[in-house]
């Protein structure tokens, strides 16, 4: 369903085993060759050139079929154990990605403690600095500016996102099947989150965790190429 498997069939046979003599044919070339020994009797036969006589070389009955079955029933063997071998590494994968999906769980989480203080530390930042200048100002249009300063750098939506993606990644693989197309459409998702957050940061915390979520994310996207 996704991706492509080549294969390549090698065979080695002795060629001695692939024909028989046919001796009714034989036999008729024996008896045109005693015909010619009458009239030339010095004439010479090769056993080489007589195997070369067309009709003196037969395929081996059934010999073609016989090989014919046993490559089409290795090939078989071998793919019932390629998809086996698939099961396994899928059930590892699994095990593996819901370990990272654990560690981004408990990333995003490290934000939800910061959202009540994200808004008002920014507004109090900016404040402090406009203070800082020691000029008038109209304090409505200050404050405007503040309100809107401050709710850019929110991040409640980037969180809530981030939570519903978790839960629907982990959904996927619990559900199995074919889950490679769809788990690469949620890493894009996540990694657009993670991105929105680093450029909304307004504390150094906040930046990490943005790139602490982009490095796991990452580690989970590479191994999700491996799955169908």
């Amino acid at each position: 369903k996704r991706g492509k498997i080549e294969c390549t069939v090698s065979t080695l046979i002795n060629s001695s085993e692939l024909s028989q003599i046919d001796e009714s044919e034989l036999e008729k070339l024996a008896k045109s060759i005693n015909t010619i020994k009458k009239h030339i009797d010095f004439a010479q036969v090769n056993a080489l050139e007589i195997l070369n006589t067309p009709g003196i070389l037969k395929n081996g009955s059934g010999l073609n079929e016989e090989i014919e079955k046993k490559l089409n029933d290795g090939f078989k063997r071998a793919l019932e154990k390629l998809i086996e071998s698939r099961k396994r590494e899928g059930e590892k994968l699994k095990v593996s990605l819901l370990s990272l999906l654990d560690n981004v769980e408990t990333c995003v989480q490290k934000i939800k403690p910061m959202l009540d203080k994200i808004v008002s530390d920014q507004r109090q930042k900016l404040l402090d600095k406009i203070a800082s200048f020691d000029i008038e100002v109209d304090e409505n249009r200050i404050e405007q500016e503040v309100v809107l300063a401050a709710q850019k750098a929110d991040v409640q939506e980037e969180y809530d996102r981030l939570c519903a993606h978790i839960a629907e990644v982990r959904n996927i693989l619990q559900k199995g099947g074919l889950v490679g197309k769809r788990l690469d459409i949620m890493m894009q998702e996540l990694n657009r989150e993670s991105n929105t957050l680093a450029s909304k940061a307004s504390s150094i915390e906040l930046t990490k965790i943005a790139v602490d979520l982009k490095v796991l994310i990452e580690q989970m996207r590479e191994q999700i190429q491996n799955l169908e």
